[in-house]
């Protein structure tokens, strides 16, 4: 709205810089001087008809007048005449008006309205941040949900752009209006798993395990259920079962299929060793925030891949008022078996101070990261906690 109200006051200013001057311009009058030597030349012609001058010095004083009135004349003011005529002034007005009326047709047509309208709404965010195009996205998804609330493709899209953000709590929100949408869909059914799972730190057990179950008595050869029930299972310590279900997803794949090989690993249980990580992470808290936190907030260090799944590989929770402190973050901290610091080339490392007291981020939490590092070959880290997180958008209910 303010970019509408700015856009339309500019167009205001420029229109009446141009009509004001000419509206006010009037037909220039002849000038004085020159109606004199004109009366002079004529009363000349009289006089010399009249005898009353010398022929021989009549084209001497004849040729001093015509100067004179030359000289007397004012420039031509054919322009700025017309423009002052009342019946001149409506094409002016007409042309003056059309101009930034067509300029923002096109604008509409053309350009890009929503992105100013975004980057007014959000200052904060500049146009070439990552983090600016996903927000642009998820407003006109939410504007999408919000105008054809049965449209399961846009919600969908909105739940997976939400796991992508990690803003678990509304990708949690969004699939189940899928889920709702299409109750008996497999697909429907895993992106609410995938929801709940990461929402839930990875874990399986729950709700997300009586989703599982239902997804495979309607589908049960589905490979993505299947391999998911096997991690379930194995998160709750029965390994036999979980074998049997990844056996069942590999039997179920074609020859070819390169998820085969990862599967067989699963079942033998032969993944690559990689050796043991362990991180020394140095927490403070930049001291223009201070005033923001309260000594009793949490404060929740974590790891996590820069390129791999959106849960944590490792969490510790302290409180604010032991800032500053140092702890290790390391394989033993794994939130999944196998997924491990040491199973990605860069991870980033993560304090949040965090005023709900829950491990995802909302608005008014404060925060520090670290660029991505490589767990293999970094043994310690530093954390300066120092920026503000910006509001998190909620879902529209339509």
């Amino acid at each position: 709205m303010i970019f509408w109200l700015a856009i339309a006051l500019a167009s205001v200013a420029g229109v009446a810089l141009l009509l004001i001057p000419a509206w006010r311009a009037r037909p220039v009058a002849g000038d004085s001087a020159g109606h004199d030597q004109l009366r002079r030349l004529t009363e000349f012609e009289a006089d010399l008809a009249a005898g009353e001058i010398d022929p021989a010095e009549a084209p001497a004083v004849r040729a001093d007048i015509e100067r004179a009135v030359l000289a007397a004349l004012p420039d031509p003011p054919a322009t700025v005449a017309r423009a002052g005529t009342p019946g001149s002034r409506l094409p002016l007005l007409a042309a003056c008006l059309a101009v930034p009326l067509l300029a923002v047709l096109l604008y509409l047509a053309l350009g890009s309205p929503r992105i100013a309208t975004f980057l007014v709404a959000n200052p904060e965010l500049r146009l070439t941040e990552p983090r600016a195009s996903l927000e642009l996205l998820l407003g006109e998804l939410r504007a999408r949900v919000a105008q054809a609330p049965t449209d399961r493709r846009a919600w969908e899209t909105l739940a997976r752009a939400y796991l992508e953000l990690r803003r678990y709590d509304q990708a949690v929100a969004a699939a189940e209006r899928v889920q709702a949408l299409a109750p008996d869909d497999p697909l429907a059914l895993l992106l609410l798993i995938d929801a709940l799972a990461m929402h839930g730190g990875g874990k399986l057990d729950g709700r997300p395990l009586a989703l599982l179950d239902r997804l495979l008595s309607l589908a049960p050869d589905n490979v993505s259920g299947l391999v998911l029930h096997g991690i379930a299972l194995e998160q709750a310590g029965d390994r036999g079962a979980a074998v049997a279900a990844w056996t069942r997803a590999r039997d179920a794949l074609p020859a070819e299929a390169p998820m085969r090989a990862e599967l067989a690993a699963l079942i033998a249980d032969d993944s690559p060793i990689v050796a043991p990580v362990a991180i020394t992470v140095e927490v403070a808290l930049d001291t223009k925030l201070a005033a923001q936190a309260n000594p009793g907030d949490d404060v929740f260090v974590l790891a996590r891949a820069v390129d791999g799944p959106p849960m944590p590989l490792a969490v510790v929770r302290r409180t604010v008022a032991e800032l500053p402190f140092t702890l290790t973050l390391d394989d033993s901290m794994a939130m999944v078996p196998g997924v491990t610091l040491g199973a990605f080339p860069h991870i980033e490392i993560v304090a949040r101070v965090s005023r709900s007291g829950s491990a995802q981020a909302a608005a008014g939490d404060l925060e520090g990261r670290t660029a991505a590092l490589d767990p293999r070959t970094r043994t310690q880290a530093a954390v300066l906690i120092d920026s503000v997180v910006g509001p998190v958008p909620s879902v529209p209910t339509p």
